[in-house]
């Protein structure tokens, strides 16, 4: 397995460096102390994954973590938070680490999360990474890679002590998974897709081009 640690975020640096030289009454300190949380929260679950990641074959995947790439016009940026590369599919996921009460909103096209109290909405993550996928189609386009295999998407909330729930049962919740359903859902791909796609040459090309082409 090439697996690629997840670096430690340049902005939570950032927020460090900020959070320094703020004293604590003043206005942007909470704010600031927000943004430093959310981002060293996606941290620690990006890299709480590694576990359930180790039982892949060393020769078969390409594992990184965190890849931030160029828009095919060279617009702006997009990140895939976890992207599984092989010869018979490609795996892109989001990961969000939430605590508290998790409630999916598919209708409204949300994420409902209770903490301590308060509530707070995010975007719908399968949205979003659905969205991603539409940006790294478009970039393998601008690249002259057209040969691809199938891509598939996920969500993992990776707080083991969240409480997940859904408001209806609709077709997309399946794709909201802990860390712990992760290798079974593989499994599931690996007994889905049994033909080679590329070469190990094309996937270890495409593995350089998308480290070469990363912007931190």
């Amino acid at each position: 397995m090439n697996f690629k640690e997840p670096n430690y975020p340049i902005r939570a640096k950032k927020l460090e460096a900020i959070r320094r030289r703020l004293t604590p009454n003043h206005e942007k300190t909470l704010k600031i102390e927000q943004e430093y949380m959310r981002v060293i929260a996606g941290y620690r679950g990006e890299t709480s994954l590694k576990y359930h990641l180790s039982f892949l074959s060393e020769k078969q995947y390409h594992i990184l973590h965190g890849m931030r790439l160029p828009s095919a016009q060279n617009e702006y940026f997009f990140q895939i938070d976890m992207m599984i590369l092989s010869k018979y599919f490609f795996l892109l996921i989001e990961v969000k680490n939430l605590s508290g009460s998790i409630t999916y909103d598919p209708t409204f096209q949300q994420i409902i999360q209770l903490n301590n109290g308060k509530e707070k909405i995010y975007q719908d993550p399968i949205l979003q990474v659905e969205r991603q996928k539409s940006q790294f189609l478009l970039w393998l386009t601008k690249h002259k890679i057209t040969a691809l295999p199938p891509i598939h998407t996920l969500v993992i909330l990776s707080n083991s002590q969240a409480h997940i729930k859904a408001t209806s049962s609709h077709k997309d919740t399946a794709k909201i998974i802990r860390p712990e359903k992760l290798p079974i859902k593989i499994s599931e791909y690996e007994n889905m897709y049994r033909r080679q796609v590329i070469t190990d040459r094309e996937l270890n090309k495409l593995n350089r081009l998308i480290h070469k082409n990363h912007t931190p």
